[in-house]
């Protein structure tokens, strides 16, 4: 968000009709992404279907991060076979941000509440310069309104804001978490959870939650993806401005 040597947008989506935790909880479940997303896309023949994310997986790893600016947790997709790229870990931020990498360079998603069973959806957009150098953007980033749904109502499912959107949603407008079965694939979910509650707790008795800094001098650019990755998969430059969020 601070960064000059790229070009920045914003998305803003059509209203999520449920509640915000349930946008947040998709965040950590990065098996998604095969399934809801690619095999969703190919099966309506798109020819972009996005292969990357449609590989198998070998596993996925998740960490609990807590830095003096902010915390979250880190995940990361690992693919299954020989010489396949490796994946830039990225993270859930708490409360309600993701971070992920995407083919233009780094977005953001902004999950914000409207109140408990409505949810705006806020995607700003980093593309960084391929030589590093600053690029001039006059006034406030351009914004874009993205659509989710059809004339009908129904959602069309054409990309994944779209795919999201139908799948939270049609858990109603609050998710009933009783009857649901976790598996090994929704250890991020659980993490999650407990953070979250951790940091409730925190506040209910006047403390700040984990990642809010109040030393000024502690408030520098924080950096998300991890040295030595790009926005998608490993790279040996460690010049690389791509780097740094």
């Amino acid at each position: 968000m601070v960064r000059q040597d790229g070009a920045k947008t914003i998305d803003v989506c059509e209203v999520l009709r449920c509640n915000w935790l349930q946008a947040m909880e998709n965040s950590v479940d990065p098996t998604h992404t095969y399934y809801l997303h690619s095999h969703t896309l190919r099966l309506k023949g798109t020819k972009d279907y996005v292969p990357f994310h449609y590989q198998p997986l070998s596993k996925v790893d998740f960490e609990l991060v807590v830095q003096p600016s902010w915390a979250g947790i880190q995940k990361q997709r690992v693919f299954a076979g020989e010489d396949v790229r490796v994946e830039a870990p990225h993270p859930l931020i708490i409360p309600n941000i993701l971070f992920v990498p995407v083919r233009i360079g780094y977005a953001l998603h902004f999950r914000t509440p409207i109140d408990d069973s409505n949810t705006m959806v806020y995607q700003f957009r980093f593309s960084p310069s391929k030589d590093g150098n600053i690029v001039e953007q006059s006034g406030e980033p351009p914004v874009e309104y993205v659509g989710t749904k059809n004339g009908e109502g129904e959602f069309h499912l054409d990309n994944f804001t779209s795919q999201d959107h139908m799948a939270w949603e049609t858990q109603g407008p609050i998710a009933d978490r009783a009857i649901e079965h976790l598996g090994e694939g929704d250890r991020g979910i659980i993490m999650f959870r407990k953070l979250l509650r951790d940091q409730i707790h925190a506040v209910q008795n006047g403390q700040d939650p984990v990642g809010v800094n109040r030393d000024p001098a502690k408030d520098e650019m924080i950096q998300l993806v991890q040295e030595g990755f790009s926005a998608f998969s490993f790279v040996r430059d460690e010049n690389s401005a791509e780097r740094q969020a």
